[in-house]
């Protein structure tokens, strides 16, 4: 993480990570704080994550982290209070210590705030758009996973402008296909757990769009 970008070393030469989440994270980010970044290496699920202070933590400590998947190439953001770690290996678990001073056990069932039994329930993607985002979308259909539709509820929220007003659609029950009718240049896709304590993963999920008319 450098000043402005994200960065890797192939052995051969350094360049720049295409990153979906940089102005969320480097707009938000504490530069005055920015010596209290570090960096946590998550074998376990191929993951490397940045804690950092952003512009509105309390006291200027860490409360936020941003996550690159190497493996797969997809980013993660977060609000959470870690100050230094360790992963895996001589230990059970990953084990991280937070602001508060104790010692946290991490990638281990689903307890994340203090104990508390809170399960995380969604899965939402960035923008998307076509081409440029010059295009108004019309999507009409949703194919989704098939091995775990009836785990799932799917939901959308599209807008025509970034910063104009924007719009929820759903939630939708999977079926293949899906009927969902609605337009804008850009659209989000969240996936939420129909039981919050039951394991559900997704596949490649599809949208039948073609560029039109707002109308």
């Amino acid at each position: 993480m450098g000043k402005g970008a994200f960065y890797r070393f192939d052995g051969n030469v350094v360049s720049q990570i295409p990153c979906d989440v940089h102005d969320y994270v480097f707009n938000d980010l504490n530069t005055s704080q920015r010596s209290k970044v570090w960096a946590w290496t998550n074998g376990q699920f191929s993951e490397i994550w940045w804690f950092y202070p952003s512009s509105s933590s309390t006291d200027n400590e860490i409360d936020k982290y941003v996550a690159y998947d190497y493996r797969e190439g997809h980013w993660l953001i977060g609000e959470l209070s870690r100050t230094s770690g360790t992963e895996q290996g001589v230990f059970e678990y990953s084990m991280l210590a937070g602001a508060d001073g104790a010692v946290y056990d991490h990638e281990v069932g689903r307890s994340y705030l203090n104990g508390a039994d809170q399960a995380i329930v969604y899965a939402e993607t960035s923008a998307i758009s076509l081409g440029n985002g010059d295009q108004i979308m019309q999507v009409t259909d949703l194919i989704p996973d098939e091995k775990t539709q009836g785990d799932v509820s799917i939901s959308f929220k599209s807008r025509y402008y970034p910063n104009a007003e924007e719009f929820s659609h759903g939630p939708y029950t999977p079926s293949n296909p899906t009927s969902v009718r609605f337009s804008g240049r850009q659209i989000r896709m969240k996936v939420q757990g129909s039981d919050p304590y039951t394991d559900w993963n997704v596949g490649t999920m599809r949208v039948n769009a073609k560029a039109g008319g707002a109308r």
